[in-house]
Formats: C-alpha cells, structure tokens, sequence
C-alpha cells in the first residue's frame, strides 16, 4: 500500500482480476489454435504479465524488451563487468525519464504515485515530515518496482514448471477447483522467488540461529527456500500439498521488508493456474531434463515450457 495514492485495494485487485482473467482466456485458446508444441512461457506467461502489470506500474509496453535486456546487468553472472556498468547506467538514465514525465504528467500508474511524492519534499530537498520521499529513494523504489514484470513471470513460470511436473497436482486442481487459494501459497512456498533476499541484514544484537552465532553488526543473508522449508513451522516441508492448514512461508518478505505487491501476485498466479486447470489437457512436449534453463542468472528459471495436447 502506497500513502496518498494508488493502492492495492480490493477494488483495484478485483478490476485487475477482470483484465486478467479476459486475457487469460485469449492467451490460452491460442493452445488449441496453435500447431503444437504450445510455448506457455512465450505464447502465454509473459504476455499475461505484461498485459495486467506495464499499466500498473507505468512501464510503456514499446519499452519493456528493451528494459528487460538492462535488468540482467542486475542479474546476470556471465555478463562481463563494463557491461553490466553500462546497462546500469543505461536503467539510471530510463528510470530519470520515467520519473520526470510521471512528475510532468503524472497517470494512474505506480511511478505517478512515487513521483507526486517528490513535491511532498522539504526546501532543503530532504523528505518532509509528512511522507515525502528523497530522489534517490524515488529512483531505487521505481528500479525495484520496474523489476517486477520479470520477477512475476519467474514466480509464475515456476508454478506452472511444477504442475506440469509433479504426477497429479494438475488433475487434483481439476477435480477440486476450490483448492486453488491454498495451492498458489503452496506453489510460492515451494519454489520462491526470489531464492534469497536482495541485501544482507546486519545483526543488532548477538543472536544465535542454528546453533551458530552471529553477532552484532555481522551480515545475513538469508535464504528464502530454507525458511519455507523449515520442518519445526512445515510438517512434510519437502512435499508439495495442496491440503496445507496454515502457511507462513517467508516468499513476500516478512515485517517492514513484505512484498507491497503479494495480493497482486496471489491474484494473477490465481487467475493463471485457473486457466490451466480448467483449460483442455495438455502435457509437456518434451522431457524434464530436455528444458532449457537460465542458470547464469541469480534468478533461476526454465525459459521455455513447451506443451502438447
């Protein structure tokens, strides 16, 4: 949620639900149009997120390839060093664009939001009393925010990897559409994105964790996936169950650091594994061990995920 602005409301969630699930329905009737193999990566995935997030956030659609081929300058490991200073330099000089004309002329779309807040600012250009933000934080809250259309289609990308490769998790959605809610939670808890957090935590205090102690003003970087698989909080964590009780999994973050945007994402994985489910039955059109993966990223996904009836 976002103060004196745009937020992630009810009302908001369900209108975005209503684009979401008419465009679900197009993208996956190009399934029984298109001459398999069927791309749900390519052909489905990517357009959906594109479709229910660039207007949220106020990303122009003409721009998105190109700031997605920035954003591994962010991610990559394979990417030489001055690369991934200019690409750097290249997202700096986009999001200052970006900003400036949301400032001039400012729409409905988060970056609007960040960009009133610049005018909430003291004389002096510090934050005011009441809210304002500094530049710089306005500038590493877009890049954050401009980094999501990617981070969404990972964590959905994921999901449908996991439906389509574990026996009878998509027939069991079939069967029992009401299982939907607990399975989307259930699908991030299991294969979270990110798999770490993106800065370290520093230690107020000396604490120990795991039998080892880290003391204060040491770094932590935590990884996610150990926390969801924590088997004192998850009973059978290595299990992906549907029929799951509570589930407290830390893939949006926890206290001040939790995802602004977890309904959204809950939403749009929702309205997506729907489709799947309730869409005619398809399989993969290769093996597991035939897809090709992005292992140089620190963002671990399968690029394509080719079906067939």
């Amino acid at each position: 949620m976002l103060a004196g602005g745009l937020r992630f409301n009810t009302e908001r969630i369900h209108l975005l639900r209503s684009i979401a699930e008419r465009r679900s329905v197009t993208l996956m009737a190009g399934f029984a149009d298109t001459p398999p193999p069927y791309d749900l990566v390519g052909d489905y995935i990517k357009p959906l997120v594109v479709e229910v997030l660039c207007p949220l956030i106020g990303i122009p659609k003409q721009d998105l390839a190109i700031f997605l081929n920035w954003f591994e300058g962010f991610a990559s490991t394979a990417l030489a060093a001055d690369v991934v200073e200019a690409r750097v330099e290249e997202i700096s000089r986009y999001t200052d664009r970006l900003i400036a004309a949301r400032r001039a002329e400012p729409r409905d779309d988060l970056v609007s939001v960040l960009a009133h807040a610049l005018d909430e600012e003291g004389p002096d250009g510090a934050p005011a009393e009441d809210g304002g933000l500094a530049e710089a934080e306005i500038k590493e809250l877009v890049n954050d925010i401009l980094l999501a259309v990617d981070n969404v289609s990972t964590q959905l990308t994921n999901a449908f990897y996991l439906l389509l490769t574990s026996p009878g998790k998509l027939e069991e959605l079939r069967a029992d559409p009401g299982l939907i809610p607990a399975a989307v939670d259930e699908l991030i808890r299991y294969a979270p994105f990110p798999s770490h957090v993106t800065f370290a935590r520093y230690a107020t205090e000396d604490v120990e964790v795991g039998g080892t102690l880290v003391r204060a003003g040491e770094q932590v970087l935590p990884a996610l996936p150990s926390g969801n698989r924590d088997p004192s909080v998850f009973a059978d964590p290595g299990e992906l169950d549907f029929h799951r009780g509570a589930n407290p999994h830390l893939s949006f973050g926890y206290g001040t650091h939790h995802c602004m945007g977890a309904p959204l994402v809950r939403m749009l994985i929702g309205v997506a594994i729907s489709s799947l489910s309730e869409g005619p039955p398809m399989r993969l059109a290769v093996s597991d061990d035939e897809l090709p993966w992005r292992s140089d990223l620190l963002i671990r996904r399968v690029e394509t995920l080719p079906v067939t009836r």
